[in-house]
């Protein structure tokens, strides 16, 4: 065998390895499971006890899909680690997946964008919108402990000053990331 070629066969040590990779990932996913079962009837049984409604539970179920599918995908790639062939074929498969979110889909002007470039823009102003609607909740609830004022008025600046430093924000985000907002100002005048 020449030097630099691996070979295809799978040792006795690796296959045992590939069975406890599995047999890691079967259990933990059931563990996941179990949890994923009982923690809404948990949060629902100290809920009653507080006379309020489990709190986030499709926000749950959401989480533990993204944990099970986390969990898989980190065991295909720690099983792709020890057997040559699938190792080839995980890094052909991810060497075309950045490519394909790497390659620009157009351009505008001198710069390029990408599908990776097309996907973080809306996660970072919603993870901007999120972060802004935290603090601003933390204020209003601070500020209207302190002042008395009534929980309508609350809301309504709550939602003013959101909505403000939203818009502030996605402009300088916009900016930040080579968007041109003048040729949103033809929208604008029509909208207007």
């Amino acid at each position: 065998m020449s030097a630099g070629v691996t070979d295809p066969t799978l040792s006795t040590v690796d296959f045992v390895i590939l069975i406890a990779v599995a047999l890691v990932g079967v259990a933990t996913h059931w563990a996941i499971a179990r949890v994923e079962h009982r923690l809404p009837r948990w949060l629902g049984n100290r809920a009653t006890r507080r006379r309020t409604s489990p709190a986030g539970s499709g926000h749950l179920s959401l989480l533990f899909l993204a944990l099970k599918l986390g969990l898989w995908v980190l065991l295909i790639w720690c099983v792709g680690e020890v057997t040559p062939a699938l190792r080839s074929i995980r890094d052909a498969a991810s060497d075309l997946v950045y490519r394909s979110l790497t390659t620009p889909l157009f351009t505008v002007g001198d710069r390029g964008y990408s599908a990776l470039y097309l996907l973080l823009l809306p996660a970072l102003l919603a993870a901007f919108w999120i972060g802004v609607s935290g603090i601003v909740a933390m204020l209003t609830s601070r500020l209207g402990l302190l002042s008395g004022v009534s929980a309508g008025v609350r809301g309504s600046v709550a939602m003013l000053l959101r909505l403000v430093l939203t818009f502030v924000g996605a402009i300088v985000i916009s900016q930040v990331w080579g968007v041109d907002l003048r040729s949103f100002t033809f929208v604008a005048s029509v909208l207007g």
